[in-house]
């Protein structure tokens, strides 16, 4: 099957994610330390803006745009290959280093420019190895919430739209991360983490709200 064309022109937004092809492809703080290096190294030379991400052990999330035609094509090929070349290097490893080519959908409707950074910033919730996003240092979360300061991150231009000031946005970012995870919970046949958690999850959003 033909691989479906991809959509590289300015002013879009890419949900993009990538994952390793054996084992995984960060294996502890130090992998992660040099990933976020070298995206904020690449950021400035291919003039892309992050706008969500999160590291996980054998993949990861980004939401990006670019106001420059393909420049996002060679920040994703400078990304995977040097990455790639350090962890090889580092592990011994031979062969493919990520599963085929990296997923990339472009991010149209508006509800989506909300709802793609809740999906990217919960799946450490969702993976059951955190009780709340907030507690995960390997993503944006904590950042587009205001709680830290990142130079990786840019706030989207969309966002504005549901929050006349920053602090807006970030406070209604809380609120709605608190109803993903209640509706993920409710509508779910099983809970992605075990009643104690879940409880410890309602304390740290309220803690963060109020």
């Amino acid at each position: 099957m033909a691989r479906k064309p991809r959509q590289w022109q300015e002013g879009l937004t890419h949900h993009v994610t990538a994952h390793a092809y054996l084992g995984d492809c960060f294996q502890d703080d130090s992998d992660r330390t040099w990933f976020l290096q070298l995206l904020l190294a690449l950021l400035k030379k291919y003039k892309v803006q992050i706008h969500a991400y999160v590291l996980m052990s054998n993949h990861y999330h980004l939401m990006l745009s670019s106001q420059q035609d393909f420049a996002l094509p060679g920040f994703m090929q400078q990304l995977q290959a040097r990455y790639a070349y350090y962890a090889q290097r580092r592990y011994g490893r031979r062969g493919p280093f990520w599963r085929s080519r990296y997923y990339s959908d472009v991010i149209r409707e508006d509800h989506h420019f909300r709802a793609v950074p809740l999906y990217i910033e919960a799946n450490p919730w969702r993976a059951g190895i955190t009780s709340h996003p907030a507690r995960y240092r390997w993503s944006s979360y904590r950042a587009n919430t205001g709680h830290i300061h990142s130079r990786i991150l840019t706030p989207h231009p969309e966002w504005a739209k549901h929050g006349c000031a920053t602090s807006n946005w970030q406070q209604e970012h809380m609120r709605s991360m608190n109803d993903y995870l209640s509706d993920a919970i409710r509508y779910s046949t099983c809970s992605p983490l075990p009643p104690e958690m879940e409880v410890e999850a309602s304390v740290v959003t309220a803690q963060l709200l109020h």
